[in-house]
């Protein structure tokens, strides 16, 4: 039998050993062959790109590209099923929960950028988007400048916030600048009087001011704070699923079907507001579509 004193200095070295180790690499396509499941987030207020419909289920852009990338996954992996278990996220613990595995696949309106990909990885670009700042049509001043000391409202989380940010250092301004929950809490804001502006990303506020009813009661300012890609999010370190992810997604852009999408959530009405967003595809996407990419833009 071992000395007591030599077992207690193995089991110290073995310790020290797994600390030196590096974590092993996350491995989700090994995952989705065991469980025969893949876990989605979903935002529960993006629209179009991500929200809930009138009997509560996971619908939009960015949802619907995700479930035909899933299909091809299934048909990739040669799995008989391949189901999909549905996690709501915000912009604030979206990252957190792809990062600890509660989430495989983040699909909503996250922009891709250099300092995200440090922190976790993402598919292709699937929209172009520019951070615009909403205010009210009787709204005097036509620059974030001239705001003063009065409210303007992002949404925590978002590049949005980050780019306002930025907005202040460029510009040699402190602005009264506030962060809510989410892009409806940010909207919201503006329409319940706490807010003289909102700064979110220019889709995300069409959207919100189609479903308002009153589209007149708003205007945009003709400045823009950045232009931004967004993607489906996954764990960094997970090279295999990685490349499932951009043959996935890469096919459903290149066969048509990503612009059919974008059609349907962009030209068409949408439920269950039944608004229309209008905003044309971009060549700048088009372009994007024919030849994916997930570097940021």
């Amino acid at each position: 039998m071992m000395p007591r004193a030599s077992v207690v200095s193995a089991l110290a070295a073995m310790l020290l050993a797994s600390l030196a180790m590096p974590a092993q690499a996350t491995n989700t396509v090994a995952k989705l062959k065991e469980t025969r499941s893949i876990t989605l987030g979903y935002r529960e207020a993006a629209l179009p790109f991500s929200y809930v419909d009138a009997r509560g289920k996971p619908t939009g852009y960015a949802v619907e590209l995700c479930t035909r990338a899933v299909a091809l996954m299934k048909s990739r992996l040669g799995l008989p099923e391949l189901t999909i278990k549905w996690q709501p996220v915000t912009s604030a613990n979206r990252f957190p929960l792809v990062t600890k595995g509660s989430v495989d696949l983040e699909c909503g309106s996250t922009s891709n950028t250099a300092d995200r990909q440090k922190r976790v990885a993402f598919g292709p670009t699937y929209f172009v988007s520019h951070i615009a700042v909403l205010v009210s049509a009787q709204t005097p001043w036509n620059s974030l400048a001239q705001a003063g000391a009065q409210p303007i409202a992002t949404a925590a989380g978002t590049t949005s916030a980050l780019a306002l940010k930025r907005y202040e250092e460029s510009r040699g301004v402190e602005l009264n600048d506030f962060v809510v929950r989410d892009h409806q809490h940010a909207f919201d804001a503006l329409t319940n009087g706490r807010a003289v502006a909102v700064v979110l990303d220019d889709v995300l506020l069409r959207s919100f001011v189609a479903a308002s009813g009153t589209p007149e009661k708003f205007r945009f300012l003709e400045e823009t704070l950045g232009a931004e890609g967004y993607a489906a999010v996954l764990r960094l370190g997970d090279p295999a699923f990685e490349a499932l992810v951009a043959e996935t997604f890469g096919e459903v852009m290149r066969s048509g079907e990503a612009e059919r999408l974008y059609d349907k959530w962009f030209a068409k009405p949408i439920p269950p507001p039944g608004v229309t967003v209008g905003l044309p595809l971009s060549p700048e996407l088009k372009a994007l579509f024919q030849k994916p990419s997930n570097a940021p833009l």
